[in-house]
């Protein structure tokens, strides 16, 4: 997979291509969570479910969201950077979506 800048967006898409996409993977997460974070993606996003690698190697199975191919079109083709989102984007993305609520 490859996580590629969005148009005039903070956040990244995630598509398949070659590439390594670091990341965090969340255990635990009830129904109640999923469905509150499929209510916050937005409807450009399907989650699907895939293997991932941990640190130490291991591969776990976890459920992620990927730009649909009908949404192709709001990708830039450039990789995202998460050090500039750090230091140009996290404040206004924080800003942007402080506050969600289902």
């Amino acid at each position: 997979y490859r996580r590629l800048k969005i148009k005039d967006e903070d956040y990244p898409g995630l598509v398949r291509g070659i590439g390594t996409v670091h990341g965090i993977v969340w255990l635990g997460l009830d129904e109640q969570t999923l469905r509150r974070i499929d209510e916050f993606e937005a409807s450009c996003y399907r989650r699907i479910s895939g293997v991932v690698i941990d640190d130490a190697g291991a591969e776990l199975l976890a459920e992620f969201f990927v730009v649909k191919e009908s949404d192709r079109s709001i990708l830039e083709e450039a990789d995202w950077d998460p050090q500039e989102f750090e230091s140009s984007g996290l404040s206004h993305f924080l800003k942007s979506y402080a506050g969600f609520k289902s």
